[in-house]
């Protein structure tokens, strides 16, 4: 009933105020969120993963860029920071990170992670190109992109 009595700037406050929680929380689990946006865009310049999944309707929904540096990923409820959290079997606290220095992007599996590489369990550094499938833990499965080295590819054959 209080619902039925506010106005409609209170009900686009409230909204507005769900919306930037929304945001946030994304955030916090590394999601790319983009202001002002409505549906997934990847990243134009920065490295990035995409989540793929048996079900076309759940795949390409998640998009996690690759900062420059190191970026962590790790359990959702470990003490443990992480730029990428994730839940499921399998996922370790430091499950792996990846490095891109100057846009070359190098995943380092931690040590018994579960970190596969098109298919092929990884236990030491890996450069990553686009297009590669990684899979994380048990589940959790990724495509990786690097618009840069697309377009550098794309450059040498025009």
């Amino acid at each position: 009933m209080k619902e039925a009595c506010e106005t409609w700037e209170e009900k686009l406050r409230r909204t507005e105020e769900i919306q930037l929680i929304r945001e946030k929380t994304l955030e916090e689990l590394g999601i790319l969120v983009e202001k002002n946006t409505v549906g997934v865009h990847p990243p134009k310049k920065v490295p990035y993963l995409v989540n793929l999944n048996e079900d076309p309707f759940m795949s390409e929904c998640l998009v996690y860029q690759i900062k420059p540096g190191a970026t962590r990923v790790g359990r959702l409820d470990s003490d443990i920071p992480s730029d990428i959290r994730l839940s499921g079997e399998k996922i370790m606290d430091n499950h792996c990170h990846f490095e891109n220095e100057k846009g070359v992007v190098t995943l380092h599996p931690s040590q018994e992670s579960i970190t596969l590489v098109n298919g092929v369990r990884i236990n030491k550094p890996k450069k990553m190109r686009s297009g590669f499938r990684i899979i994380l833990g048990n589940f959790h499965v990724f495509r990786f992109n690097n618009p840069k080295e697309v377009r550098r590819e794309r450059d040498l054959i025009i």
